[in-house]
C-alpha cells in the first residue's frame, strides 16, 4: 500500500512542478530526470556498438527477438525479465538514476504514470512514427499513449486484450449447460440464469465465479474510473446491479475467493473446483501453463451479462538516455508490424487480419479457433486513455466497494459515497492539471 501512496504524491509533485514550469517558460518539463545516453563519455569515432536492451515483463518477445537478429547480423538484442508488479516503480526509478535500459515495456493501466514526465522519447518525430504506420494502428491505443497535452507520444502500442471467459466444456456437458461458446454465453446473459447455474454447481462443489467481486470486474472493465474531465465515472445503473449481483454473491456464498496466483486457486482450476475464470486472451496460455493436463477440455467465449470489457493492453517506451535509439525504434517498429501470434491481440491492425488468415486452431481449447473469438471481441471493447490518478485513486475504490459489500450498504448509496471520496480526493491535482491544460492552450 505505501508503493501506491508514492505513487499519488509523485505524480501531484509532477503536476504542480508542470503547471508552474509552463506559467513561467511554456516548457512542457514535469520531472528532473536523466536524458543523457549512458554511455555518454567522449568515444571519438566509435560506431555504437548494435546492441540493445529490453525490460519486459511478459514472455512475447522470444520469437520476435531470434527472427530480428536473424534478419539484422550483428545485432544483439537482451531481455531483462521484470517483475509485472514492480515495472513501474523499477522504472520511474531508472529514470531518475540515468540507468534505464534502451526500451521499457508497459501495461496500458500504467500509461497515465508517464504521461507528465519527459524523460521519454517523443515517438511522433519524424525519425520514428511515420505516416504509414500512423495508418495501420488502432486509433484508441495511439491515443492513450499520449502525453496530457497531445504535444509528445511517448509510447507504442504493441497489443491489446478484451476480457474473456474461460470455462470447463466437459463440467458444463455433465451438469446439462450450454457447451458450445456462443451457446453458453447467450444463457449467461440473463442474471437469473447465470445465479441459478452458480447455486447448482455450488451444490456439487463446483464454482463458476472466482470471487464475489467478479460481476463488479466485468462492469468496470468497460467503465474507466475517470471520465474526460477527471471526474468519477463508475457511479451509473451498470456498476449497480453488477454491485447489487456481488453482494448477491458474497450472501450465498457462491465464489470460491481463492486467487489463480495462489497454490490453492491453481489446484483448484486442476481438479475443476473452479469451472469458470476471467482473463484477458493471455489466460490460454496462462491455464496451459497451470493445468496441462487439462487440454482440450477448456473454452473461451464473452463475458456474462453480455458485457464487453478490456482486460489489458502492453506498450513499448524509449528512455532519452538510450545509446541506440535508432537500433530501439528499428526493434519497436518490427515487433509492432509482426505481433501475429495466436492467443495475441496486435495493436498493428493489419497484424490482426494476418492472425485470422492463418485460421488456427487451439489445442488446449479444443481445437476451437480462439484467435477469431479474440479479435471479434476486441472490436466491441473501449480501451481508455489512463489518467495520472488510476493506479492510486483504483486501489482505494476498490477498498471502499470492499467495505460497502461486506457491509451490505445499498448500491446507489454506497456508489454516491465512493463518488464524493474519490472526486475530493483528486480535487486538488483535477485543478492542476485542468488549469496546465488551458495554459497551454
Amino acid at each position: 500500500m505505501e508503493q501506491v501512496r508514492l505513487s499519488y504524491r509523485y505524480v501531484l509533485t509532477a503536476l504542480i512542478i508542470c503547471f508552474f514550469v509552463l506559467l513561467l517558460s511554456g516548457c512542457a518539463r514535469t520531472e528532473q530526470v536523466s536524458t543523457w545516453p549512458r554511455e555518454h563519455k567522449a568515444q571519438g569515432n566509435e560506431p555504437i556498438p548494435q546492441e540493445i536492451t529490453i525490460w519486459a515483463y511478459s514472455e512475447n518477445y522470444t520469437e520476435l527477438v531470434e527472427s530480428f537478429e536473424k534478419n539484422n547480423q550483428g545485432v544483439n538484442v537482451h531481455i531483462k525479465r521484470v517483475n509485472y508488479h514492480d515495472h513501474v516503480n523499477l522504472y520511474r526509478e531508472a529514470l531518475v538514476s540515468g540507468n534505464a535500459p534502451d526500451i521499457m515495456e508497459v501495461d496500458h493501466m500504467f500509461l497515465g504514470e508517464f504521461s507528465v514526465i519527459d524523460g521519454l522519447v517523443d515517438l511522433k518525430g519524424g525519425e520514428f512514427l511515420e505516416d504509414r504506420l500512423k495508418n495501420t494502428m488502432s486509433i484508441p491505443l495511439l491515443k492513450a499513449a499520449h502525453s496530457l497535452d497531445n504535444e509528445r507520444l511517448f509510447a507504442l502500442p504493441i497489443s491489446t486484450s478484451p476480457l474473456l471467459t474461460y470455462y470447463r466444456k466437459d463440467i458444463m456437458e455433465k451438469y446439462g449447460y450450454p457447451s458450445e461458446p456462443e451457446e453458453l454465453a447467450k444463457y449467461m446473459e440473463s442474471k437469473e440464469r447465470l445465479l441459478a447455474m452458480a447455486m447448482r454447481l455450488r451444490q456439487e462443489g463446483i464454482y463458476i465465479m472466482q470471487d464475489v467481486f467478479n460481476p463488479l470486474d466485468w462492469a468496470e472493465s468497460a467503465n474507466p474510473l475517470f471520465d474526460n474531465m477527471y471526474m468519477f465515472n463508475r457511479n451509473n445503473i451498470h456498476i449497480a446491479r453488477a454491485f447489487e449481483l456481488s453482494q448477491q454473491l458474497k450472501e450465498s456464498d457462491l465464489a470460491l475467493n481463492v486467487p489463480l496466483r495462489t497454490k490453492a486457486g491453481q489446484e483448484a482450476i486442476r481438479s475443476g473446483q473452479q469451472a469458470m475464470v476471467y482473463l484477458g486472451t493471455w489466460g490460454e496460455r496462462r491455464l496451459e501453463k497451470i493445468a496441462p493436463d487439462t487440454k482440450g477440455l477448456w473454452r473461451a467465449t464473452r463475458l456474462p451479462l453480455g458485457t464487453y470489457g478490456f482486460s489489458d493492453g502492453t506498450y513499448f517506451m524509449i528512455p532519452k538516455m538510450s545509446n541506440n535509439k535508432k537500433l530501439a525504434w528499428e526493434f519497436m517498429k518490427y515487433a509492432y508490424e509482426n505481433m501475429d501470434q495466436d492467443g495475441i491481440v496486435a495493436a498493428h491492425l493489419p497484424s490482426r487480419l494476418q492472425l485470422l488468415e492463418q485460421n488456427s486452431a487451439s489445442a488446449f481449447l479444443g481445437g476451437q479457433h480462439a484467435n477469431e473469438l479474440y479479435v471479434k471481441l476486441t472490436n466491441h471493447i473501449v480501451e481508455y486513455r489512463p489518467s495520472p490518478f488510476d493506479v492510486d485513486m483504483e486501489e482505494k475504490y476498490r477498498a471502499k466497494r470492499q467495505q460497502a459489500v461486506d457491509n451490505d450498504e445499498k448500491p446507489y448509496e454506497a456508489l454516491s459515497s465512493i463518488e464524493y471520496a474519490i472526486n475530493a480526493e483528486v480535487r486538488q491535482s483535477r485543478k492542476i492539471l485542468l488549469d496546465m491544460m488551458s495554459v497551454r492552450r
